[in-house]
């Protein structure tokens, strides 16, 4: 008796929760995955020719070639169901988040088999750069001059001379998340722990004088959030991203960006997601704007910021969040994952996932 009387008073909550919400004021999600080019041009709601396969995370270097990283490394065309598997069978990537991209160069640095490779795009020259060395190496990042090569172990961090093959120990004496060697100053920069627990930060330290200084911190206090590290292709903005996952999408957050230039530190709020150019000194970031999540781009040399696409689909539908953005090398073409939100729930359903 007692459980039935429990039941009833559960359903008469519920019937009463349901009864304050209308459809026009409780909107629905829809995962989503399009493109667009940065001239806002072509906007396509569905396009999956970049992001359904399950081959791993898609590098989008141009239609002729996707990369992508997953266990192995496979290289397609866009939009093609032939893949090409670019490291022999007997080889397993160890590091899937963290790798560099050396275009110029067509070279990909990667984390294989708990070693640091370098293989040409094209599948060939696939060698092992640490075969001497002992632990567990990931996360590669060039310097800014190409021929320092920084990777860590156990979280610390230890540098590779391209020209003479010899690695050698960093002076920084602390385990951090991801660091670069600038040879322009002489200085390790590397994201760890902020001088406030619970914080990121991003922090210098100077070879010859063992000066330590902490750059800029991010707080987490989005509820499970992830704080997201990038850098740019020329090694001159760092950045720290805070978001959170919800039932409509993500939680925009912060994402500071600091200028090793300049010396200076700005904030963009109310941010979804963002990536780095691959090619050129350029921020493509999407910011929640009146209700919508639209897509932008910020010119890093002049400071300007250009709008791409404003979040509408249709009078009824917008772009409630974006989740990942993948810009084209040449920067010309997006795409990018997101959910779509309805102002009326009656003909769609609750929710439909990536």
């Amino acid at each position: 008796m007692r459980t039935r009387l429990l039941m009833l008073a559960l359903l008469a909550v519920l019937l009463l929760l349901s009864a304050c919400w209308s459809d026009d004021y409780m909107p629905v999600v829809q995962g989503v995955k399009g493109s667009v080019y940065t001239d806002g041009s072509g906007i396509r709601h569905s396009d999956l020719r970049l992001c359904s396969s399950i081959w791993g995370n898609p590098v989008y270097i141009s239609e002729d070639q996707v990369l992508h990283i997953g266990n192995k490394v496979y290289s397609r065309a866009l939009g093609s169901s032939t893949v090409r598997q670019l490291i022999p069978d007997n080889l397993e990537v160890t590091d899937q988040e963290s790798y560099e991209l050396d275009l110029a160069n067509q070279m990909l640095y990667i984390a294989i088999n708990h070693h640091i490779y370098r293989i040409k795009l094209d599948g060939s020259q696939v060698t092992d750069l640490s075969t001497a060395e002992v632990g567990s190496l990931y996360c590669p990042v060039l310097s800014d001059c190409g021929n320092y090569l920084t990777a860590l172990r156990d979280g610390k961090i230890i540098r590779l001379n391209l020209q003479t093959g010899i690695w050698e120990n960093s002076p920084v004496p602390f385990e951090v998340e991801y660091a670069v060697f600038i040879s322009q100053n002489d200085t390790y920069y590397y994201f760890t722990g902020a001088s406030v627990e619970g914080d990121k930060a991003l922090w210098s330290w100077e070879v010859a004088s063992s000066n330590i200084t902490e750059i800029m911190q991010l707080t987490n206090d989005l509820d499970d959030c992830q704080l997201n590290l990038g850098l740019s292709r020329d090694r001159r903005f760092f950045a720290i991203h805070q978001n959170a996952s919800d039932w409509y999408g993500t939680v925009a957050g912060d994402l500071k960006l600091y200028d090793r230039i300049t010396n200076q530190v700005s904030t963009i709020s109310n941010v979804h997601a963002y990536s780095f150019s691959l090619s050129e000194p350029k921020l493509f970031y999407s910011r929640k704007y009146k209700g919508l999540a639209d897509l932008k781009y910020q010119d890093l040399e002049t400071g300007n910021h250009s709008l791409i696409w404003d979040g509408y689909y249709s009078q009824t539908a917008y772009s409630s969040s974006l989740t990942k953005i993948y810009p084209r090398a040449d920067n010309a073409h997006i795409f990018f994952t997101g959910y779509k939100a309805f102002r009326n729930s009656k003909n769609q359903n609750k929710i439909s996932g990536l």
